[in-house]
């Protein structure tokens, strides 16, 4: 963090603008100009007039231009000393800004007067004026821009970011809406020197600093109070000024004056993507869009009003969440802040009924006109009005310009709620602790001890609560870990819930469950009936018939039922398959509009095996397998296990090359592999496919190679590198290459 000593406890501006309280501004349309000019009027560098407005279209003039730098800079206190001169006919001593004026030529050389003689206060100041102080602010002369004015020095402001997200006309008069986005980058544009020009304002100035909530956002914050992240560290601090909500969620610069109150924050620019979340994992998030954001662990994420890096907060980022992903000015990876931190989206709305032909329920709450235009998306999925149920969640975005819907919801009994249960501002359910939607407080006494369903809204807080007797919740997902009367689900709508439960589910460990929770609390666990599909899903189409299916649909596999499950994202297969046959298909779970969102698969992609060299050892009840692989070893490594078969059943062990499902300390199933022949070097198409007699075959992301001369495992490019002839091996599943052999 970088420090700048001060010599004024605010910078202040009074005869420019009225002094009012900061707040959003009513005539500001624009977005950009209304958080320029909010994080200007918390530094009390501007302000509204009286009836509210800020009037963005009315011109400034060059007196006015010209008291603005001299505050910016921190120079107030210098103005005493030059009311009593004239050095301008036309600004004499008793003029509104004659010490403004006279430090600004004087003192700060910020602009000079006419060749007539005259300053000319009351005229308006263009772009090219305006932007040419701002220069000189930051410590540019002539020298370093050029002699061409005003080009060079517009090319100068743009080059270094000054006039980012604005359009110039360099003889335009500068008006108060584009003076509010100049001077807002001002204040993060670097300087001369390399530093921010905030630092330089005559106050003290921290870097790096994330505002996490105000007392508008966080309504256990007292009057006055804001809540921050400094150096990774949470912590509050008063203001001298009221904080624009807006700015919650954003990374800048901390102004504080010496009694140690907030002045300002100056939020940093960020090239900002808003993306949906279609799913995540340690490693980063897949769109809705089919994008993929590759995200390091130790990148900062803001949500719900603390920070933690990504590689733990990323199981707390939703299906269907909308984040901004936020870029530095090098392009790096700067940090990711959820829509409803930062202030993306609108109040939200719980419907009261079903669309139909003849009843909008968007209409309950918004306007004809916008419900008409704006595209609809629920639980991330484009969908129409007809997707639209009773205790839906809605927002509308205006900065994606949709609506957002979500009918996720959990049911379980409330186990506790901050600061109490009668002005509840968070609770907590199965393990779970929610906020609640739009900052509000909720009373929550009803629910003693009762079960009830928190519907939850698309950034994952809790927009109301009603008895699980009137809303239901369908939850199932994968035991993580059971034992005793506790156990632990990863859910396919991305919650892990956690809790007591009504007996020992040990033996439904790694299993995939539906959960119901009583009115103690405890939950209980059950498998579903299975049974196969009628119909394929295709997944070209995703259609499972004619069903549709979710584009970030949860699959569970298992090799055998016995074997345990795996939750793998259809990523992981797009590449080696088409259509999943109804067969190997023996559950689905669907959404309130009928749209596939989890399924559990039995034997369908060959994943669920680890694949590797198998050697078989006794008979009946002394039969064991070892399995030499290097998955989990890192490649050309090897990895050994000795692994009993289930209850001394031995498995039908073909072949040397082989997978085998192992799930608690057992063997549980068999893959085959199959010889498909030799191969030359010219048969393989990067490193996706090869070429065989009978087509052409997918090869697997893990695939193994294994050396038979030294019976050491090694890489596919060092095997390309050393050898000419490739033996193949192929599942007998799903035809994918799953073992290379070389000698």
């Amino acid at each position: 963090m970088k420090k700048q000593a001060v010599s004024l406890c605010a910078v202040l501006l009074t005869a420019l603008f009225l002094l009012l309280p900061a707040a959003a501004f009513s005539d500001i349309q624009d977005d950009e100009v209304s958080a320029a000019a909010e994080t200007l009027a918390a530094l009390n560098i501007v302000s509204g007039f009286e009836d509210g407005n800020f009037r963005p279209s009315s011109p400034l003039t060059r007196a006015q231009f010209a008291k603005l730098g001299v505050l910016s800079l921190g120079a107030e206190d210098k103005v005493v000393l030059y009311r009593g001169y004239t050095i301008f006919p036309d600004v004499k001593t008793g003029h509104w800004a004659v010490g403004y004026v006279n430090v600004a030529v004087r003192e700060s050389h910020l602009l000079t007067g006419y060749p007539d003689g005259t300053f000319r206060p009351d005229t308006p100041i263009t772009e090219a004026e305006a932007i040419t102080i701002c220069l000189r602010m930051l410590g540019y002369q002539e020298a370093d821009i050029g002699s061409f004015w005003p080009a060079d020095y517009l090319t100068k402001a743009a080059e270094i970011g000054l006039t980012d997200g604005m359009t110039i006309s360099a003889s335009s008069a500068m008006n108060r809406g584009n003076a509010a986005r100049l001077l807002a980058n001002l204040l993060v544009t670097e300087n001369k020197e390399g530093e921010p020009f905030s630092l330089h304002m005559g106050l003290i100035g921290t870097e790096n600093v994330t505002l996490l909530a105000t007392e508008k956002t966080d309504l256990s914050l007292a009057q006055g109070i804001i809540s921050l992240s400094i150096g990774g560290a949470k912590t509050q601090m008063s203001t001298v000024n009221t904080m624009p909500a807006s700015l919650v969620g954003s990374r800048g610069v901390l102004l504080t004056g010496r009694d140690g109150k907030v002045c300002g924050f100056v939020p940093y620019r960020y090239d900002s993507v808003s993306v949906t979340i279609r799913s995540r994992d340690a490693d980063g998030i897949t769109t809705t869009e089919g994008g993929r954001i590759l995200i390091p662990a130790e990148t900062e994420v803001i949500l719900r009003g603390g920070v933690a890096p990504y590689g733990s907060a990323y199981v707390d980022l939703r299906t269907g969440t909308t984040v901004q992903v936020c870029y530095d000015k090098n392009g790096k990876l700067s940090h990711i802040a959820t829509a409803s931190v930062s202030g993306a989206v609108s109040e939200m709305y719980v419907l009261k009924a079903d669309y139909s032909g003849s009843q909008h329920p968007l209409h309950a709450f918004y306007e004809a006109a916008l419900v008409r235009q704006t595209p609809i998306y629920k639980n991330g999925l484009l969908v129409d009005a007809s997707a639209l149920r009773a205790n839906d969640v809605v927002t509308y975005s205006a900065d994606q310009g949709r609506f957002l819907v979500s009918d996720l919801r959990l049911s379980g009994v409330i186990s506790a709620a901050y600061p109490s249960k009668t002005r509840a501002q968070s609770f907590t359910l199965l393990g779970n602790t929610f906020s609640i939607s739009d900052n509000r407080e909720m009373n929550l006494s009803a629910f003693d001890k009762t079960t009830v369903t928190v519907l939850l809204a698309p950034d994952g807080t809790a927009a109301e609560v009603v008895p699980s007797s009137k809303v239901s919740a369908a939850m199932g997902g994968l035991v993580s870990s059971a034992g005793g009367t506790s156990a632990r689900v990863q859910l396919w709508s991305g919650y892990e819930i956690s809790g007591e439960t009504a007996r020992d589910y040990s033996d439904l460990s790694e299993r995939y469950v539906e959960v119901s929770v009583a009115s103690d609390g405890k939950m209980s666990l059950r498998e579903p009936v299975y049974r196969a599909a009628a119909e394929s899903f295709s997944i070209s189409s995703m259609k499972l018939g004619r069903t549709p299916v979710a584009s970030d649909v949860v699959l569970y596999e298992c090799a055998e039922r016995s074997a345990g499950f795996r939750k793998f994202d259809l990523d992981e297969i797009l590449d080696t398959m088409q259509e999943i046959p109804s067969g190997r298909i023996l559950y689905t779970a669907t959404d309130s509009t009928g749209t596939v969102r989890a399924m559990v698969l039995q034997n369908a992609t060959g994943n669920a095996f680890v694949y590797g060299v198998i050697g078989v050892n006794g008979e009946d009840e002394d039969t064991f397998y070892t399995l030499r692989t290097d998955q989990g070893a890192g490649s050309g490594g090897v990895s050994e296990v000795s692994i009993s078969a289930q209850g001394g059943v031995a498995l039908n062990v073909n072949g040397l090359y082989g997978g085998l499902a192992v799930s608690g300390g057992y063997a549980r199933a068999y893959c085959r592999l199959e010889n498909r022949g030799s191969v030359s070097l010219d048969a393989f198409d990067g490193t996706d496919r090869v070429q065989l007699d009978s087509g052409i075959a997918s090869l697997s992301k893990t695939v193994q190679v294994y050396n038979e001369t030294t019976g050491r495992f090694i890489t596919l490019a060092q095997a390309k590198r050393e050898f000419s002839s490739f033996r193949i091996y192929t599942d007998v599943v799903a035809g994918v290459v799953r073992m290379i052999v070389v000698a």
